[in-house]
């Protein structure tokens, strides 16, 4: 055996390995990819029953193809998955199809993403090459390149996708926290800042975000819907401004009951005498107020800069819950 047939099985021997160990290892983790999210969506991708730790904290998101991945889904609804396949996932398929016909193992790649399949056939490809057949072993090396490429793609993805996942909250999450102790999430945090700052200001009134905030018990947000007009507030001395009225404010608590407060804008509930000018605009606001009270979940993002620490505050954004899996299944795609 000659220098150059040797290197050549020294490569062939190396792409079974990896192959190998790339098939176990996806096998062993097969939910990873193999996982049905239609039939059992608790279990894996967007739907997922995440659990909590003692402290409070959920899981994170586990869409790393390189460790675990039970958020993992291709969702061939979604215009951004399909984007990935078509630049990344079209290039694996046709090299592996490329390769499987000059190795002759007379099996194909399956048309939609599938890993661990395209593993195990690069592991056939590469038992094949190491009997000596040179055009086999290229194939098999530009195969291996290109779903390394892919993963690699996926591995971007996941870091963006991760750091969305954990700076993003429901609204007034941190008004009270979870306590270990009790199992409750009724520990007091931005709550008790707020109780801090009424105790030592003794002259602070209604219409100060903290004063609001302890009169309200919640963390006060504008409303700012995703998409629709915002829900206008005609109550007490306010007043429009280019044809508009401000916006409603709410007094949130993460996944506890918010204080919406829609009662203000009703006669009857409040007891309250509405101007005769106003009443249509104060219909509308009730309507709009328990619209959203019902049917919005308000989200809260914090983006960051290149090196991690805290770059600015996205404004909170309402979000029809009926609409929601869609754009979040695009942002954990992205």
């Amino acid at each position: 055996m000659n220098i150059f047939s040797r290197k050549i099985l020294k490569k062939f021997s190396f792409l079974i390995f990896c192959s190998v160990f790339y098939f176990t290892y996806f096998a062993a983790n097969q939910q990873v990819y193999a996982a049905d999210c239609t039939t059992n969506p608790e279990t894996c991708g967007i739907g997922r029953v995440r659990t909590c730790t003692a402290s409070g904290y959920t899981q994170t998101l586990q869409f790393n193809p390189t460790e675990t991945g039970a958020d993992v889904m291709f969702d061939l609804s979604n215009p951004v998955c399909i984007a990935v396949i078509a630049s990344s996932y079209s290039l694996v398929k046709g090299s592996i199809a490329v390769m499987c016909a000059t190795c002759g193992l007379n099996q194909y790649p399956d048309v939609t993403p599938s890993p661990i399949r395209d593993t195990y056939l690069l592991a056939l490809g590469a038992a094949k090459a190491a009997g000596g057949n040179s055009a086999c072993g290229v194939a098999v090396s530009t195969a291996s390149s290109s779903l390394a490429g892919a993963m690699a793609a996926l591995g971007i993805i996941y870091g963006v996708a991760k750091v969305v996942f954990d700076e993003t909250s429901l609204c007034g999450a941190s008004w009270v926290i979870a306590d270990k102790d009790k199992y409750s999430i009724s520990k007091p945090s931005r709550k008790a800042e707020v109780e801090n700052w009424i105790e030592n200001t003794p002259d602070a009134t209604l219409g100060q975000t903290n004063y609001n905030e302890w009169y309200y018990d919640g963390e006060e947000f504008e409303d700012n819907p995703v998409s629709g007009d915002f829900c206008e507030d005609p109550s007490g001395n306010n007043v429009k401004s280019n044809g508009h009225y401000p916006r409603q404010k709410y007094y949130l608590r993460g996944t506890l009951a918010g204080n919406y407060n829609c009662s203000r804008y009703d006669s009857e509930q409040n007891g309250i005498t509405i101007p005769a000018d106003k009443k249509d605009d104060y219909k509308k606001a009730y309507a709009c107020c328990k619209k959203r009270s019902q049917n919005y979940a308000c989200i809260k993002y914090v983006t960051h800069n290149d090196l991690g620490g805290p770059l600015n505050e996205i404004a909170a954004c309402f979000v029809n819950q009926g609409k929601m899996i869609a754009p979040l299944k695009a942002s954990l795609s992205r």
